[in-house]
């Protein structure tokens, strides 16, 4: 709605855009997202011919209406958000959709609180760069994909092992540029999928916690192994 509002000069009912019906429209998308609803703005103009200028038809658009979308958060995510903290494992949300859509979902899943969550906006990043810990923000709202592609080489910079979700053409370069790209299977793109190193086909978080305990398992196992030999052959050895 932000991107399209500031071009629409009327209503649908022909009547104009003013100051005081634009407050009202901002308010109801701000209100609408704060409830986690992801929010889009749809307008139109009617031309005669197609433009060779599509950019510069953008404008005196007529609003046709805002439309929400609710995606409901799935029940065991807020547990795999706990199992995860609990492992140490350190939660980031990077998504494109309103501050407030992304801030109400982050403490729909217990990543934060709803009202104390700090949202870093896209517009923010551009203007401040990324920060040297980009974990001082646990939400990203509205971020481009060369911003979410930034946000995971800080995060490598800074020595983390980064694992990066993501479905759509746009996630492609932070996918393949992270430690662990996983994409969505279900609903994931193809382009998606093929720049990532996993995919999971059920798209659920908790997917992700149980193959990380699997892993570590592994791990563990191996290094028992590893130390049980390197002690028996030493003591075989000194005798």
């Amino acid at each position: 709605p932000e991107s399209v509002l500031p071009h629409c000069v009327r209503g649908a009912d022909g009547s104009p855009l003013d100051g005081a019906r634009r407050a009202v429209l901002d308010a109801r998308v701000h209100d609408l997202a704060d409830t986690g609803v992801r929010m889009l703005a749809l307008a139109r103009r009617p031309l005669a011919t197609v433009p060779a200028d599509l950019d510069g038809a953008v404008a005196d658009l007529e609003l046709v209406g805002l439309v929400g979308l609710h995606d409901p958060v799935r029940e065991a995510a807020p547990a795999s958000v706990a199992t995860a903290r609990r492992a140490g494992i350190t939660l980031l949300m990077a998504t494109g959709d309103h501050p407030g859509t992304a801030r109400a979902v982050a403490a729909a899943v217990g990543m934060a609180d709803a009202g104390s969550a700090r949202v870093t906006t896209g517009r923010r990043l551009r203007v401040d760069g990324i920060a040297e810990d980009p974990a001082s923000s646990q939400v990203y709202a509205r971020v481009d994909p060369d911003q979410k592609l930034a946000l995971v080489e800080q995060l490598q910079r800074r020595g983390e092992v980064v694992g990066m979700t993501g479905d759509g053409v746009n996630d492609a370069p932070a996918l393949r540029r992270a430690d662990i790209g996983i994409a969505l299977g279900r609903r994931g793109s193809d382009v998606a999928r093929e720049a990532a190193d996993m995919v999971i086909t059920d798209d659920d978080l908790a997917t992700i916690v149980t193959a990380v305990a699997e892993g570590r398992r592994i791990y563990d196992n191996l290094r028992k192994v590893v130390d049980y030999l390197v002690a028996g052959n030493l003591g075989e050895i000194f005798v």
